[in-house]
């Protein structure tokens, strides 16, 4: 058994449709809609799946209701 460890602020800014452990990564390392929208502009039929599938998720009421309670309770542990 191994284990790698990445560390996402390393990454490059500039990926390559070919690289795909960069492309997951950079996926990972995504913190806007704008990043992920590059990503899936390179047209990879997996990397486009899977926003889509973010999307759909993330659009659920319910996702946003425990999203809405996690921020609350980091706050209340940060102000705490």
């Amino acid at each position: 058994m191994g284990f790698h460890f990445f560390e996402l602020p390393k990454l490059p800014d500039h990926v390559s449709d070919g690289d795909m452990l960069l492309l997951w990564l950079s996926l990972f390392k995504a913190e806007t809609e704008e990043e992920l929208e590059k990503i899936k502009e390179m047209e990879v039929p997996v990397m486009s799946q899977t926003i889509d599938a973010y999307y759909t998720i993330t659009a659920s009421s319910e996702f946003r209701e425990k999203e809405r309670l996690r921020a609350k309770a980091k706050h209340n542990v940060t102000i705490g």
